[in-house]
């Protein structure tokens, strides 16, 4: 026999229902000592499953999941891009009236593993960032020597040839009579 109080995933492809004829049917066949304390709420991986523990008061706004690692009934924020949030508080086991709370799953459903995909990390784009940043530098680097080489040999230019200037006056180039 199922441990009705244990946390139990719904069949693959199934989600819970949103509508109160079919949840009363699923709180029918779930057989909880209470009827009031079924539950089909997702968990913390937002895979649907279903449960028999007393309700839980939600506030408005936020939805009930069941958190499998601490065996309790947590709260999410409610985010309206799923569906309808509650506009006022209401028990953990009428999640079904909104749609936000349970319709998160089908998103899960379609891929192929029901966990959350990993963050991926930016490191290719990083490492062009850094690749680019690093190839202008040293352009700008090798523009300065160059520009610095330049000035130099022009002032070297100029230098030598006011050296040059006094020899190449002849008037002052004293000549000696023999």
């Amino acid at each position: 026999m199922m441990e009705r109080n244990k946390f139990h995933p719904r069949p693959s492809q199934e989600l819970c229902p949103f509508e109160v004829v079919e949840w009363e049917k699923l709180k029918t066949k779930w057989n909880c000592t209470d009827p009031a304390d079924y539950h089909c709420l997702p968990d913390q991986y937002n895979i649907p499953g279903q449960i028999c523990v007393k309700p839980h008061w939600v506030l408005k706004n936020y939805c009930p999941i069941y958190n499998t690692a601490a065996a309790k009934i947590d709260l999410l924020p409610c985010d309206l891009q799923y569906g309808a949030c509650s506009d006022k508080d209401y028990r953990s086991n009428e999640v079904f009236r909104y749609s936000a709370c349970l319709n998160k799953t089908e998103i899960y459903k379609e891929s192929s593993t029901l966990q959350p995909e990993p963050p991926i990390l930016p490191l290719p784009l990083m490492a062009g960032i850094v690749t680019v940043v690093v190839v202008l530098c040293l352009l700008l680097l090798a523009a300065c020597i160059i520009h610095s080489r330049r000035r130099r040999r022009r002032g070297k230019k100029t230098e030598y040839n006011h050296q040059l200037q006094p020899l190449l006056d002849q008037s002052n180039i004293p000549v000696s009579k023999r």
